[in-house]
């Protein structure tokens, strides 16, 4: 993770200006360099090194200044198997890891952990649950790791994975759950936010659109 240490403490500015060199000798459609604006003030800057299997991104607030940093790892077909994820001063946030079906390859569920490493959220992908109301949806559901034989609690409102950002969004919540049984208050402000309807903003083109056709 050294490659981490380089955004901290950097305003948005400087981090680009420094960066900036290193960035234009990239090689590859792998390699990507992004800025995605979010309404809330905050910015998400996404580096992928060409031929890396690890994606950083770095998410500044309307100040320009460092407040956390994400770090995805990928496989060999581009999945996303595990991410950490840090605060504005350098310090670890929780992790989440992913899992696939083996035969088909499709993702069933992203695990989310605490500084701890305690089990506080896990997501399924539609499919994964085979139970009606659940099998069409992406559904999570809360952990409360004081009580872990407490049954896990779904989230209310609508549940989003971890991952790399790819478009500029309305709705951007880097933040960790809180893994209690009662819904964060990130979570209650998109539940509120889901009652009202508005237009979205056209997708703009992403990392995940830039790889090579076939992989």
């Amino acid at each position: 993770m050294a490659a981490v240490n380089l955004f901290f403490y950097l305003p948005l500015a400087a981090f680009l200006a420094m960066a900036g060199t290193a960035f234009s000798q990239q090689e590859g459609p792998d390699a990507i360099s992004r800025i995605f604006r979010h309404n809330n003030g905050q910015k998400t800057y996404t580096q992928k090194m060409g031929g890396s299997k690890e994606i950083t991104e770095s998410v500044f607030d309307k100040n320009d200044i460092l407040c956390g940093v994400r770090v995805f790892n990928l496989d060999d077909r581009g999945r996303i198997l595990s991410g950490v994820i840090y605060d504005g001063k350098k310090n670890p946030m929780g992790c989440t890891k992913n899992f696939f079906d083996q035969q088909t390859g499709q993702m069933l569920k992203e695990e989310l952990y605490d500084k701890q490493g305690r089990n506080v959220r896990v997501l399924y992908y539609p499919g994964a649950l085979k139970e009606a109301r659940f099998a069409k949806r992406m559904v999570a559901f809360n952990i409360d790791p004081s009580n872990p034989a407490a049954a896990p609690k779904e989230v209310a409102g609508v549940a989003k994975p971890i991952v790399p950002v790819t478009k500029d969004e309305d709705e951007f919540e880097p933040g960790l759950p809180q893994g209690t049984a009662a819904p964060t208050a990130q979570e209650a402000a998109s539940r509120d936010r889901a009652s009202v309807a508005a237009p979205k903003a056209p997708a703009k083109r992403g990392w995940m659109l830039q790889r090579k056709p076939g992989t």
